[in-house]
């Protein structure tokens, strides 16, 4: 899914629209990563609650979280392109 993630229309608007993407782009490894660890902790907390609907349990609120900065993934990759 976050291959094929674009917004492609101006409205309501298409610097936001543009920005969104390329910050997708930007921290693809980092939102696959939490998307990895959304599913761990989701199947974790059904394991504990089976009596639960674990979609619709607002006690289960945040499944995972990373710190990100801009700065430092633009400087990630540019060590890893050999540019720094």
């Amino acid at each position: 899914m976050l291959d094929r993630f674009e917004i492609d229309h101006a409205w309501p608007s298409w610097p936001t629209n543009r920005w969104l993407g390329a910050m997708v782009r930007l921290f693809r490894p980092q939102i696959a990563r939490l998307l990895i660890e959304r599913d761990r902790a989701v199947e974790a907390w059904q394991r504990r609650h089976p009596d639960r609907d674990v979609y619709e349990d607002r006690e289960l609120e945040v499944t995972s979280i990373l710190p990100v900065s801009i700065d430092d993934q633009i400087r990630r990759i540019e060590e890893r392109l050999g540019l720094r």
